[in-house]
């Protein structure tokens, strides 16, 4: 609850601009001490250039910025540090060849010039990571850690500097429920000690649930500023792209096209075991359960990333299941099963080349003279062809993918295991980062694709509604194991996927 009507923070007429846009256009916002605030939007709204600029990372081109009243100038990120504010990034800026100690002090190492005192920064470590509910080892390099504890160190590593205003962007992307729980509870606990928390997220469900009020962002303009607890998430829909927008496209398969892939008793030590499941041809199948439930590492596996210790993977062949033995991803690329990965930003694209050059990259021995002389033409044509089926919003073929938006990069993907002519598209966390409207893009374009081109395709998401929207079936897994599979309906709710996520109980025991 807001403990007080003087901003702890406000920034009065922001205007950004970028070659050929105008990012912020005249934002004026502010927070008080004792409120999260959330701050909503459709990608490319403008909500990360806000933050970036009051965290020093960028310069407005117009307006200012009061801290307490007072107008500041935030000129880098250790002037923001400074000024008591603290991010913690959606993608993490971790090292990951140093140690949990190292990252969560870096900057702060506590000691003289000439000597760490390494005693006191691993005590500061185990305090922090205690706080927050983390089970990490401090000694432990992060490049070693799962992506959910790689988040609580982020999240530990803003809280050294002692911030009186956090932003979290997207901070629960890799979080099971019960590390969500716990940043949710310390989040409070900051705001009830006197904080300010800057929350975005497009997991409306949690902007209802954790903060008290929310700033929309609409084509670089504040377009609403509203009490959370009047507004519900209709409202918040309606205000981010500025008209009525269903959620899910709900045009559901009927999954009794033959069989085209079957896992039979997997297992890998350490990640999962006797995973048995069939995909029909022209079916979505989801794939539920907490993170560390093994879907992530089961994909890997199939997709030819890893090498399974049991069991076996049938594929369709002319009309026939036989058996594969991938040795690498290539060899799974080669038959026709294509692998997305949840971090997208940084296993999914190559950041500095252009929107053609990451849609073609796979296909290049096929679009070259003899294997070895590439023919640029028809690569140029086949991207510029895909930009336009799959409905890429892109400036051109040459704009650096980096600079797309999360949907728009995903689309770019997905059309690069089309044209190398994948039958089967695994996506882990499809719709991680990406907003309501460009969901819905998503998911009608893989409803064509199933329509259209027969492609079949698993979804692996921690978010029970997508799956309940778009999969045919869902199979549930906990530690390791399957547990069963629910066909949603009217009467399938995400309470009853969950409650099996949780504690293993096999669907339809009791």
């Amino acid at each position: 609850m807001v403990e007080s009507v003087t901003p702890a923070l406000a920034v009065e007429s922001i205007t950004k601009r970028f070659p050929g846009s105008l990012a912020l256009d005249q934002v004026s916002l502010a927070i008080c001490r004792g409120e999260i605030r959330a701050l909503i939007g459709e990608n490319g709204a403008g909500k990360s250039t806000l933050m970036n600029i009051i965290m020093g990372l960028l310069q407005p081109d117009g307006g200012q910025i009061y801290r307490n009243g007072a107008a500041v100038d935030v000129p880098s990120p250790l002037a923001a540090q400074a000024l008591g504010l603290g991010m913690v990034p959606q993608e993490l800026n971790l090292v990951p060849h140093l140690s949990v100690t190292e990252n969560i002090n870096l900057g702060a190492l506590p000691g003289s010039r000439v000597r760490v005192d390494w005693l006191s920064a691993r005590r500061r470590a185990e305090d922090i990571l205690a706080r927050i509910g983390a089970h990490v080892d401090p000694r432990s390099r992060v490049s070693s850690l799962s992506m959910a504890q790689r988040q609580l160190v982020q999240i530990s590593r803003a809280l050294v500097f002692g911030a009186e205003i956090m932003i979290f962007d997207e901070p629960t992307a890799s979080l099971t429920h019960a590390e969500t729980d716990k940043l949710f509870g310390l989040i409070r606990d900051f705001r009830d000690g006197g904080g300010s928390v800057f929350y975005i997220s497009h997991r409306l469900e949690e902007i209802r649930d954790l903060t008290d009020s929310i700033t929309v962002l609409r084509d670089g303009k504040k377009v609403a500023d509203c009490r959370t607890a009047d507004t519900t998430i209709k409202d918040m829909i309606r205000h981010m792209a500025g008209r009525d927008v269903d959620a899910a496209v709900r045009d559901r398969a009927v999954a009794n096209g033959e069989p085209i892939l079957r896992v039979e008793n997997l297992g890998r030590d350490g990640e999962f075991s006797d995973v048995s499941f069939t995909l029909h041809q022209g079916e979505v199948l989801g794939f539920a359960g907490l993170v560390g439930a093994g879907r992530t590492e089961l994909m890997r596996c199939i997709c030819g990333d890893s090498r399974a210790e049991a069991g076996r993977v049938l594929l369709q062949e002319n009309g026939t299941l036989v058996e594969m033995r991938f040795h690498h991803p290539r060899d799974a690329i080669r038959a026709g099963l294509a692998y997305v990965p949840e971090e997208r930003r940084n296993l999914g694209i190559f950041p500095q080349l252009g929107v053609g050059e990451n849609m073609v990259m796979p296909a290049l021995r096929i679009y070259s003279r003899g294997g070895v002389t590439l023919n640029h033409g028809r690569l140029r044509d086949v991207a510029a062809r895909y930009v336009r089926e799959v409905g890429v919003k892109t400036a051109g073929l040459s704009q650096c993918i980096q600079n797309l938006s999360g949907g728009n990069q995903q689309k770019a993907i997905i059309s690069r295991w089309l044209i190398n002519g994948c039958r089967i598209l695994v996506l882990d966390e499809p719709t991680r980062g990406i907003d309501v409207n460009a969901k819905g893009e998503i998911y009608a374009l893989l409803r064509s694709l199933i329509r259209d081109r027969g492609l079949s395709v698993i979804v692996v998401s921690s978010e029970l509604q997508e799956l309940l929207d778009v999969a045919d079936r869902i199979v549930i897994m906990h530690e390791g194991r399957v547990k069963g599979e629910v066909v949603p309906g009217s009467d399938t709710t995400q309470e009853q996927i969950l409650r099996h996520a949780l504690d293993g109980e096999t669907v339809g025991a009791g």
